[in-house]
Protein backbone atom coordinates (compact mmCIF):
# COMPACT_ATOMS: atom_id res chain seq x y z
CA UNK A 1 0.00 0.00 0.00
CA UNK A 2 1.57 3.26 -1.01
CA UNK A 3 1.76 6.37 1.77
CA UNK A 4 -0.58 8.46 -0.59
CA UNK A 5 -3.44 5.56 -0.81
CA UNK A 6 -2.37 5.51 3.16
CA UNK A 7 -3.33 8.86 3.57
CA UNK A 8 -6.48 9.07 1.34
CA UNK A 9 -7.86 6.08 3.70
CA UNK A 10 -7.01 7.87 6.86
CA UNK A 11 -8.98 10.61 5.47
CA UNK A 12 -11.38 9.26 4.63
CA UNK A 13 -11.98 7.51 8.00
CA UNK A 14 -11.90 11.05 9.78
CA UNK A 15 -14.40 12.76 7.51
CA UNK A 16 -16.43 9.38 8.58
CA UNK A 17 -15.33 10.09 11.69
CA UNK A 18 -16.66 13.71 12.14
CA UNK A 19 -19.51 13.03 10.44
CA UNK A 20 -20.73 10.74 13.29
CA UNK A 21 -19.62 13.09 15.62
CA UNK A 22 -21.80 15.38 14.39
CA UNK A 23 -24.79 13.24 14.34
CA UNK A 24 -24.48 12.18 17.76
CA UNK A 25 -23.72 16.01 19.13
CA UNK A 26 -26.66 16.72 16.67
CA UNK A 27 -28.97 14.51 18.77
CA UNK A 28 -27.90 15.34 22.01
CA UNK A 29 -28.63 18.95 21.59
CA UNK A 30 -32.02 18.27 19.67
CA UNK A 31 -31.23 20.10 16.29
CA UNK A 32 -32.91 18.29 13.26
CA UNK A 33 -29.84 17.04 11.59
CA UNK A 34 -28.67 20.48 11.16
CA UNK A 35 -25.18 20.37 12.40
CA UNK A 36 -24.79 16.76 10.57
CA UNK A 37 -26.12 18.47 7.08
CA UNK A 38 -23.42 21.22 7.73
CA UNK A 39 -20.74 18.84 8.29
CA UNK A 40 -21.71 16.60 5.19
CA UNK A 41 -22.28 20.17 2.95
CA UNK A 42 -18.59 21.65 4.18
CA UNK A 43 -16.85 18.36 3.02
CA UNK A 44 -18.70 18.41 -0.14
CA UNK A 45 -17.64 21.88 -1.02
CA UNK A 46 -14.40 20.73 0.36
CA UNK A 47 -13.36 17.78 -2.00
CA UNK A 48 -14.93 20.05 -5.19
CA UNK A 49 -12.62 22.75 -4.34
CA UNK A 50 -9.41 20.32 -4.22
CA UNK A 51 -10.83 18.94 -7.29
CA UNK A 52 -10.96 22.19 -9.53
CA UNK A 53 -7.19 23.07 -8.16
CA UNK A 54 -4.27 22.37 -10.44
CA UNK A 55 -1.48 19.93 -9.32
Amino acid sequence: MTTSLRLSFLRLLLVFGAIILANVIDQILGMGGAITYAIVIFYIANEGNEQAQPQ
